[in-house]
């Protein structure tokens, strides 16, 4: 996983600063499991992992976040990114069917209502 962290870093990296942009966030986020990240997410996703507020994600801060993501995906959701990670019913459903099961959204739906903590 680290190796995709890495090349993803360097696909979405300004060449100056070796920084992810919101806009190269947005593009990362998709490969690096989250299918479905629409603009105020990812807003809130580098508000969460843009530590020193540069309106860029570094290295680390990248590097966090991707630790906390493969948590996330893997569902073991550290703290520090429950409040920003969030799963919609195609990612969900995208989850499952990697893992053999077949799920409608109405199913799906209901699966997230049922155990979706953030409400």
């Amino acid at each position: 996983f680290s190796s995709l962290m890495r090349r993803v870093h360097e696909d979405q990296a300004a060449e100056a600063s070796k920084a992810i942009s919101l806009a190269g966030l947005r593009q990362a986020l998709p490969r690096l499991g989250l299918e479905s990240v629409d603009a105020r997410e990812a807003e809130m996703v580098m508000r969460r992992y843009d530590l020193d507020e540069s309106g860029f994600l570094g290295l680390s801060e990248f590097d966090k976040l991707v630790t906390d993501l493969s948590a996330f995906l893997n569902g073991t959701v550290p703290p520090s990114a429950s409040a920003v990670l969030s799963m919609s019913t195609r990612d969900l459903q995208l989850a499952l069917a990697r893992l053999g099961v077949e799920a409608d959204s109405l199913a799906t739906s209901s699966v997230l209502r049922k155990y979706d903590a953030n409400g």
